[in-house]
């Protein structure tokens, strides 16, 4: 249940295509619906609602997510590098709350730091690209470096031979991985990973001359 006192919104979004059509038309039936409890100083943003329906009470590693999975805080103008952005908490991690504005993207707290940065277009992709960090030490690239952002990654990975992974990328951070090395683009920098010191000296030599 929403843990949230507050007005309750309904939408009525297609039903898992897992069911069986018995199952469908007796919920269809009885009014099923998807409802989110929120403080009524916003409108139930459908965005929300997505993430709850897809992802609520999703729980992995330090990872607690959707808006009635967790005390919710409540929505608000939050301090960002641009300029404040309502935005609803929509999970925890290790690092702090994870927040979602109206459009369903995702920002990602530093709690030490008191700072919000602008992780993912979509909670789906910022799950991803978890992932794809995680498999870097899965894969052994224990070296890494960092450079500037005005490096051409994307140039650089082509030169590498690495594939630009997709589902892990959008436009405010891209992910280029083989078993040998990973080419990470966010709107901070560009990290390169790989196996060996030689190995990561030749491929951020690559980077920086494409």
């Amino acid at each position: 249940m929403p843990l949230l006192r507050g007005l309750m919104r309904s939408s009525t979004p297609k039903l898992p295509s897992s069911l069986s059509d018995v199952a469908v038309r007796f919920l269809e039936k009885r009014g099923a619906r998807f409802e989110l409890s929120i403080p009524s100083r916003i409108k139930a943003w459908p965005a929300l609602l997505e993430i709850e329906r897809t992802f609520g009470g999703l729980h992995f590693a330090d990872w607690l997510l959707g808006p009635s999975a967790i005390v919710m805080k409540a929505p608000k103008l939050r301090n960002t590098r641009t300029s404040p952005v309502p935005l609803v908490c929509v999970g925890v991690n290790d690092t702090g709350g994870l927040f979602a504005d109206e459009a369903g993207q995702i920002w990602d707290e530093d709690a030490a730091a008191g700072s919000l940065r602008l992780r993912a277009d979509c909670m789906e992709r910022r799950i991803e690209r978890e992932a794809y960090g995680f498999h870097i030490g899965v894969l052994g690239q224990h070296r890494f470096k960092v450079l500037p952002s005005s490096v051409s990654a994307a140039a650089g990975a082509k030169k590498l031979g690495l594939p630009l992974i997709k589902k892990a990328s959008d436009q405010f951070e891209r992910v280029w991985q083989s078993d040998k090395l990973t080419v990470w683009k966010s709107t901070d920098d560009v990290r390169v990973f790989a196996k060996t010191d030689a190995a990561l000296k030749k491929a951020v030599a690559t980077i920086e001359a494409a």
